[in-house]
């Protein structure tokens, strides 16, 4: 009888055992693999109205009209790189959906959108190749004013073993500012702006982005400039130099701010005067106008 215990005991064991295991292997994602669609539903875009202090969200779906190109990382939850690729202006006007084939887990979608918007006179290519999540994505050619309008989203993936289809909408976001410069001129019809110059202290604006999104000042490209970097602004057919800028970093600690160095002429003259302008407050913030009006007497 005793035998017969025993051995009822050690298939009871076994039995439990198994069930143990089979728990054990879908959770490390042992289980039926899921179609993932990901579609992305709108971009915010800037309106023919600059003068609103926000923009709001632009709805349409043709990313081929708004975007000049679309990238994406995949990864698994450790950060490694499952799949990227490149979207071109062209495929992206019959562009539906991502969609991947996944197992059971977690991942992680990140996504970068380089908009048609151009706010410089010409274009240098300002995406990076990248391999892990901490690597630069995106960085600004020598500090200059971003070229294109830039959007970025990102999401978690999560894949149950259920093999149940998964959709997901999601919304890329700008992720730079545009910075809108203008004069008031004592004689519209004789004073002229002749050059201009803003001049930005290092570190003090970010001028890189990383895949997760993280933006930061990247010093590895010194342009020979000193401590500002200094570029000059394009006007446009309204009378505004505006381009767009990435955010301020909150860590800035230097002592010298922004500032605006003109040259002008007054009354049709030929002489030329020089002014300068301290922009100690200047605030770039992401998807917001930020306005600066200068009075010359």
């Amino acid at each position: 009888m005793k035998k017969i215990l025993l051995y009822i005991c050690l298939i009871a064991f076994a039995v439990s055992s198994c069930q143990n295991e089979a728990e054990e292997d879908y959770t490390m994602g042992v289980g039926k693999a899921s179609a993932v669609k990901v579609k992305v539903n709108g971009v915010e875009s800037w309106y023919s109205d600059f003068q609103s202090k926000a923009v709001d969200d632009y709805d349409g779906d043709e990313l081929h009209l708004l975007l000049n190109r679309m990238f994406y990382v995949l990864t698994d939850a450790e950060g490694t790189f499952i799949k990227q690729d490149t979207i071109e202006q062209e495929e992206l006007a019959s562009f539906e959906s991502m969609q991947f084939d996944l197992s059971k887990g977690t991942y992680k979608l990140y996504i970068m959108g380089e908009g048609t918007n151009m706010s410089f006179s010409h274009v240098i290519d300002e995406v990076r190749s990248v391999s892990a999540v901490e690597d630069m994505w995106f960085r600004i050619i020598r500090f200059q004013p971003v070229r294109h309008e830039l959007f970025y989203a990102t999401t978690d993936v999560v894949v149950d073993g259920s093999g149940i289809d998964i959709n997901l909408d999601i919304e890329l976001k700008r992720k730079v500012g545009m910075f809108d410069l203008s004069f008031n001129l004592a004689d519209e019809s004789k004073d002229k702006i002749v050059a201009i110059n803003i001049m930005i202290p290092d570190g003090y604006l970010a001028n890189c982005m990383s895949v997760d999104g993280s933006l930061g000042f990247d010093t590895s490209d010194i342009s020979g400039s000193g401590y500002y970097w200094t570029y000059t602004p394009v006007q446009d057919d309204s009378g505004h130099y505006r381009f767009f800028m990435f955010p301020n970093l909150p860590d800035y600690e230097g002592s010298n701010k922004p500032k605006i160095f003109l040259t002008y002429s007054k009354n049709g003259g030929v002489e030329f005067f020089n002014k300068e302008i301290k922009l100690d407050d200047l605030k770039i913030e992401e998807n917001r106008i930020t306005s600066v009006n200068v009075t010359i007497d």
